[in-house]
């Protein structure tokens, strides 16, 4: 069973299946629209600034990627030209659905949040691999910098050490200070 397993795993990494994401990786792209209609693909073409990704797999991810937002949306107050979005991964079974879906959330939201909100609708499985997400309730956080490289990684439920980190990964791509306003 387990020579099985590692063929199986040898020959999806010789076909050239996505591995997990690295620091200094190029992410694939992603094309969706925000929940204001506008067309989006990440890394942006040229890419003309570093991004923010808050990705969450599962509704129970809301409460962390609501958080993430919050802090995001600190940071865009010390520096407008940080980019970032909160994206539900959703897959492609609630494309069928993606009018309401996306409907629901736009009436529940800001403008702000609006034109900072991807619902994503396809390849979800492949997101978990790369991002190597493992729990239901992670939300998954990727700092790409201006060449649409990943530049930090992070995952799970808020915690101090997490935000420090992020933080930190956001001064370095955006020159940002660690210590945002309050909310």
């Amino acid at each position: 069973m387990h020579v099985r397993r590692r063929l199986f795993s040898a020959a999806l990494a010789f076909a050239g299946a996505p591995q997990r994401l690295k620091v200094g990786d190029a992410l694939p792209s992603m094309q969706g629209h925000d929940l204001t209609g506008r067309a989006v693909t990440i890394p942006a073409p040229g890419a003309p600034r570093p991004t923010l990704l808050i990705l969450g797999f599962t509704r129970n991810t809301q409460a962390d990627a609501e958080h993430w937002e919050a802090v995001a949306g600190r940071a865009t107050k010390v520096d407008s030209t940080l980019e970032w979005f909160v994206m539900p991964m959703i897959g492609s079974k609630g494309w069928l659905f993606s009018g309401f879906i996306d409907g629901s959330m736009r009436s529940q939201s800001t403008p702000e949040q609006q034109r900072h909100t991807m619902s994503y609708y396809r390849d979800v499985g492949m997101w978990k691999r790369l991002t190597g997400y493992t729990r239901g309730d992670d939300a998954v956080l990727i700092v790409l910098g201006a060449d649409g490289r990943v530049s930090w990684l992070g995952a799970g439920p808020h915690s101090e050490a997490t935000e420090k980190a992020l933080l930190e990964a956001l001064r370095t791509v955006y020159l940002i200070p660690m210590v945002l306003p309050p909310i």
